[in-house]
């Protein structure tokens, strides 16, 4: 379904943040994204929907180039939630933010507004339906963005430090939201032990390249690949 091949992405200041990243990925898969600050992670997933576009190389999402051509057709299958919800979030009511889409694309507003209510009340935010989003906690609008990307019924997920705002039990809540949820999810996260319990393959990315790629626990087992990619073994593995 995916198919990325020597992609390379620099910024003007120079700085090269993606260098020849090869990865495939069949539909249906999880993949976590992993590596330290500064590797490439975000820079990586901004290509997905068309964000950022490739200026070398090639990306294939479900039989699309990644393209400006594609882009309108790509942000309708391929959802990303930002690694800052504030950067996502801009409506007077929360309500606003996550009808924004789909409203957008001329989708009538009865059907949507009732699809809105359902996944609203299952991530647990309806009550917050009429507040500013600038008034919530940081948890909260993770869970506002997430919304506003489902209720465009994504096939792609692409999730960018998911966890970072969240406390213990928002974290479980996400994490059997990921499991059940049924489309590609690709997660770049920091957090390993969250990777290891959501995602079936890990790809390690260190200087802008893929430097490994392989089922979960296995990637993620390897003290000496994670230690000289500048990660740790996640603590259910730390003695």
């Amino acid at each position: 379904m995916i198919k990325i091949e020597e992609l390379s992405y620099q910024y003007p200041d120079g700085t090269r943040a993606l260098d020849a990243v090869n990865l495939t990925l069949s539909g249906q898969s999880a993949l976590g994204i992993i590596g330290a600050n500064g590797a490439g992670k975000s820079t990586l997933l901004s290509h997905f929907n068309g964000y950022y576009l490739p200026q070398q190389g090639h990306m294939i999402v479900d039989g699309l180039e990644v393209s400006a051509a594609n882009r309108e057709v790509l942000r309708k299958k391929v959802g990303l939630v930002f690694q800052h919800p504030d950067d996502q979030l801009f409506m007077p009511r929360v309500v606003d933010d996550v009808m924004f889409g789909p409203l957008n694309l001329n989708e009538a507003h009865e059907a949507l507004a009732g699809r809105t209510e359902e996944l609203m009340r299952f991530l647990e935010i309806w009550h917050l339906r009429d507040r500013p989003p600038f008034h919530l906690s940081a948890g909260e609008k993770r869970f506002v963005a997430l919304a506003a990307v489902l209720v465009m019924r994504p096939q792609v997920l692409v999730m960018d430090e998911p966890t970072s705002d969240l406390d213990p039990r928002n974290r479980r809540k996400l994490i059997a939201l990921i499991n059940q949820w049924q489309g590609t999810k690709i997660i770049a996260s920091h957090h390993l032990d969250f990777v290891w319990e959501t995602c079936a393959e890990v790809a390690v990315l260190h200087a802008g390249r893929i430097v490994a790629q392989g089922k979960t626990q296995e990637i993620l087992s390897d003290r000496e690949l994670l230690e000289q990619n500048h990660l740790e073994l996640p603590l259910r593995l730390q003695k």
